[in-house]
């Protein structure tokens, strides 16, 4: 964790990694090196340097695949 709260907690993410969106927190992914795939349910989307995702609460499952490294925020403690 880089920051964890009662209200939030941020994480720096590298590499490859899967994650689930529940119905607690949205999740906010914003991508601060390298590239790769972000995949949620059947839709695939590039990832590099500069993005930013916003992935709604409930949504589900999701993984990236690549060398990127990342920040990522959900709203609460995990």
């Amino acid at each position: 964790h880089l920051a964890r709260c009662e209200y939030f907690t941020v994480d720096r993410m590298q590499g490859s990694f899967a994650d689930v969106c529940d119905d607690e927190s949205f999740t906010s992914l914003l991508v601060l090196e390298g590239s790769g795939t972000l995949t949620q349910g059947t839709e695939k989307l590039p990832v590099q340097k500069g993005d930013s995702f916003f992935l709604p609460a409930n949504s589900g499952a999701y993984h990236l695949d690549g060398d990127a490294v990342l920040i990522r925020t959900r709203i609460g403690t995990i």
